[in-house]
């Protein structure tokens, strides 16, 4: 099981293994899936290319966002508890650390105002 670090910030998303560490926009944008190319390019980083599938709909994540989407949005909210922007961002962290073993702990802080009482 893999120890992952993860921040969901409000401006950046960071997250490590404590070997690697990447940190990405917190900006999600539209995405289909006949705009996904297959690419063979060995430069093509994994951190300016997040795609993920997220109930049914696809999206970009962060400079891929930025450069492909028609539009983009992120959660400034204080709870993150508007729509699915926090899972979605989430989800695009971990799937950087996904190969094989798709089994995590993670430690990660609690979105300003949540607290151990709920408030």
């Amino acid at each position: 099981m893999k120890l992952i670090g993860l921040d969901v910030g409000y401006g950046f998303i960071k997250v490590t293994d404590g070997t690697v560490g990447y940190s990405f926009p917190s900006v999600i944008g539209d995405a289909t899936i006949s705009d996904w190319t297959l690419s063979f390019k060995r430069d093509l980083s994994k951190i300016n290319n997040i795609r993920i599938m997220y109930e049914n709909k696809a999206y970009h994540i962060g400079d891929s966002a930025i450069r492909h989407s028609n539009y983009l949005y992120r959660d400034l909210s204080l709870s993150r508890s508007f729509g699915h922007d926090f899972e979605i961002l989430f989800l695009a962290a971990l799937s950087l650390f996904s190969n094989v073993e798709n089994q995590f702990m993670i430690v990660t802080g609690l979105p300003p105002r949540k607290d151990a009482h709920g408030g």
